[in-house]
């Protein structure tokens, strides 16, 4: 994969960030890519794949390293609405997306561990609610 100043190229050309050589977000956004952040919520649109078509996706974007050791582009995607876990009622999950609480922690019987604690959390910047495990283990997000 071609990059430049550490930005996957091909993969900005794909999904539209750069179209006829020039970005299509702005100046500040590229900044934040080309310094190893996170952009502001940037909307990419007219995504085509084999067999899906996306005509609005926002998204926040960052640069990480690919399995090769690559420059890859990362993608985010804004929910507008919270997403819905199955580990949670209603109660609990408007709790959370209200910010009365700012975690739920239960009690769940897994295959591998005979019970498991499980902390759930809002992550408030695209409104996706998440599992946070324990410390040893990285938040991994559900949905």
């Amino acid at each position: 994969m071609k990059s430049q100043n550490g930005l996957p190229m091909k993969d900005l050309e794909i999904f539209g960030v750069i179209k006829n050589g020039k970005f299509t977000i702005p100046e500040k956004e590229v900044n934040a890519l080309k310094n190893g952040g996170m952009t502001d919520i940037v909307e990419l649109t007219d995504l085509k794949g084999k067999d899906i078509y996306i005509d609005k996706l926002p998204a926040r974007l960052s640069i990480v390293r690919g399995e090769d050791g690559n420059p890859a582009l990362r993608i985010d995607p804004v929910y507008m609405e919270p997403n819905r876990h199955p580990s949670l009622n209603d109660s609990e999950r408007n709790q959370l997306v209200r910010k009365e609480l700012a975690n739920i922690k239960k009690k769940l019987c897994g295959q591998r561990r005979k019970h498991s604690d499980r902390h759930y959390r809002v992550r408030s910047a695209n409104q996706t609610i998440s599992l946070l495990q324990s410390p040893r283990h990285q938040s991994s997000s559900i949905g």
